[in-house]
């Protein structure tokens, strides 16, 4: 047999030639029809899953008064406001309310990363301090040169008393506050300082508030101390060079001048207690200096060289100078700043739903502080995590920082996160919605003990993709104004209207294929299966069974039909992207600027579909084609015999 089809072919090959190009013209058409509709399917389905719709308050409203306390003897703020963000979770368009939970973490070997000196000059008005200022806690033992007094400063608002027999309080809006005093130091050794900081120079300026009890400034000259601050660089001078350009050096004339504080508050303010100042009334005018409260004892910043408490203060100030925060998000497209593109993904990838749900040990670090310590995609880092509170500033309109840690230097859980992506978001630059680059981000779920929640650089409401309108419906059902939210959604919705229509336009092509393909095959088979007929009722004349006749007519049919949807898949394969590209730009399918796909393309398909075409089409093409062969065969078999 196999001489007689080898003599068949050869005899007829243009005949098997024409049908070969019009059997993979027909399962080219088949092919692509069917895949553009599958990829149309397969894209919605992925940005449905990997795009979230998040609602933030326009403007987070504080509205409330002082009252003045005659019991606790200090000034009250009464909060009138309401949470609009817990009302408007109750919408069933919601899909989670993103608490944000953050706790401080220990990863050792590891150190907070600080500005460069670039970054400091030129964002250092921007309180890079509120971001930093943990990192840049540190100890040093001084002895002191020469104290400055301070200055009485006129301030108002504030409140002086004294308590008549009556038992009430008279008191004085207008009072005489000491500004902050000054003292002259050298510095005898650093006991602890960022590894990114320079050494102060040896003649230092330091400004303190706050007093004795009996009045008296907190340091005497000619004394030694051991004093823990936030100590911040001096400010970068900025120089020009004409051949390396600008330059940012630090200006080692200037004295360091070192800021103390009480550190729990931090940069934060204590909330103002009468008691923890001394006023007195002369002349008919109210004067105060700030005394040190109470819980100052638990953590001294100004200790003498022989005190037994630096020890435990070295190790409490260390360990907050080390220390990073860690939020819990559902994955990064629902943080504010990455909704609103100015932040992304630089390396790897975000979190997973699957990672989310499941609470998977997994995190985002920043680029800074991979690059510095030289992390990469698939490190573990081990965390030693502790709870920690933060400060949040009244009729400031949410200004948030971190606190430093005050509770026991036992960890409260250890956990390992495995590196899976690497983040690249504005740096030291404060907002409300910006954070340090020593934030790691993990699934919520993941954080094994409670946090601090509330962060407006972490909190968002998640909506159902598609539920915009819904949801400014039912807060204004709930009593607020639509404006009270901004809703980011990446285009989510215009998005799909025109996937939506692509489908409907792919599921209409499909259709137009699938007939062309019956039409064309069917035809092109019926044409040959005929021409071969004459061959099988020419070998039943001469002695052939039926069976070898039918065996003939497929093994010329089949191998074309075979050679077809090889040569049909290929040509799919070749025109496969640049038919997807040209759609991208036809329906306007660019890649949503927040979604969770792969930046390696611009638009939805691209980023969606696979690196070759799936092969069902020209599957399908060939097992119809080889059907309607058999069929044919059987046909004309028939045919011969009855002949």
């Amino acid at each position: 047999m196999m001489k007689l089809l080898l003599s068949k072919y050869r005899h007829g090959a243009v005949r098997f030639i024409v049908l070969l190009l019009i059997m993979c013209l027909a399962v080219v058409f088949l092919s692509l029809g069917m895949q553009l509709y599958m990829q149309a399917v397969k894209s919605m389905q992925i940005i449905e899953d990997n795009t979230i719709t998040i609602a933030l308050e326009n403007a987070k409203e504080q509205s409330g008064e002082y009252v003045f306390d005659i019991e606790t003897l200090q000034s009250v703020w009464v909060d009138h406001g309401q949470d609009q963000l817990k009302q408007a979770s109750q919408s069933p368009s919601v899909v989670a309310l993103q608490q944000g939970t953050t706790v401080s973490a220990h990863i050792e070997g590891l150190f907070p990363v600080l500005p460069t000196a670039e970054q400091n000059f030129i964002y250092r008005q921007f309180d890079i301090g509120l971001l930093a200022s943990r990192a840049m806690l540190s100890a040093f033992r001084i002895r002191v040169d020469r104290v400055y007094p301070g200055k009485y400063i006129e301030e108002t608002d504030e409140f002086g008393y004294s308590i008549q027999e009556n038992g009430k309080a008279e008191i004085a809006k207008t009072i005489y506050s000491l500004s902050e005093y000054e003292a002259d130091a050298t510095v005898l050794e650093c006991l602890l300082i960022n590894e990114q900081q320079y050494v102060p120079s040896e003649k230092i300026r330091l400004s303190c508030s706050y007093r004795a009890d009996d009045g008296t400034a907190l340091m005497e000259a000619g004394k030694e101390y051991v004093i823990f601050c936030i100590y911040d660089d001096l400010m970068p001078v900025k120089d020009h060079s004409p051949v390396k350009g600008t330059l940012y050096k630090r200006d080692s004339v200037n004295t360091s001048t070192m800021y103390l504080r009480l550190l729990p508050y931090d940069y934060g303010y204590s909330p103002f207690v009468l008691q923890d100042k001394l006023f007195i009334q002369k002349d008919g005018k109210w004067y105060a200096e700030q005394l040190l409260p109470q819980f100052a004892q638990d953590y001294p910043f100004i200790l003498a060289v022989d005190d037994p408490r630096i020890e435990e203060m070295l190790a409490w100030v260390k360990l907050n100078s080390e220390l990073v925060a860690v939020t819990g998000i559902h994955t990064a497209n629902s943080l504010p700043i990455f909704a609103w593109e100015d932040a992304y993904i630089a390396e790897g990838r975000d979190i997973s739903v699957q990672e989310d749900q499941a609470g998977a040990q997994v995190c985002l670090i920043s680029k800074a502080f991979a690059d510095y310590h030289k992390l990469k995609i698939g490190d573990t880092l081990p965390m030693s995590l502790y709870q920690n509170q933060w400060y949040e500033e009244v009729g400031t309109n949410g200004k948030q920082w971190e606190l430093p840690y005050a509770g026991d230097m036992h960890p409260a859980a250890i956990c390992d996160y495995e590196i899976v992506g690497i983040y690249v978001a504005p740096e030291w630059v404060y907002s409300n919605y910006t954070f340090s680059p020593n934030t790691i981000f993990v699934p919520e779920k993941s954080i094994p003990l409670e946090g601090q929640t509330g962060l407006n650089y972490a909190t968002s409401l998640i909506l159902k993709n598609g539920s915009n309108e819904q949801f400014l419906a039912d807060i204004k059902e709930m009593g607020m104004d639509e404006t009270s939210f901004m809703i980011y959604d990446g285009g989510y919705m215009e998005f799909m209207e025109s996937l939506q229509l692509m489908q409907k336009d792919t599921r209409l092509v499909l259709i137009v294929c699938i007939l062309l393909y019956l039409v064309v095959a069917l035809s092109a088979l019926y044409m040959m299966t005929n021409h071969l007929k004459q061959d099988a009722s020419l070998m039943m004349k001469v002695g052939a069974s039926s069976g070898y006749t039918v065996r003939y007519m497929l093994c010329c049919l089949l191998p074309v039909i075979l050679f077809a949807t090889i040569i049909a898949y290929g040509v799919s394969c070749v025109v496969y992207a640049p038919l997807m590209q040209t759609l991208e730009q036809w329906y306007t399918l660019i890649r949503p600027p927040y979604s969770n796909l792969t930046s390696g393309s611009v638009g939805m398909l691209t980023n969606t579909m696979s690196r070759i075409p799936s092969p069902v089409g020209a599957v399908t093409g060939c097992s119809i084609a080889a059907l309607m062969m058999i069929l044919l065969t059987i046909a004309n078999k028939k045919e011969v015999n009855r002949k």
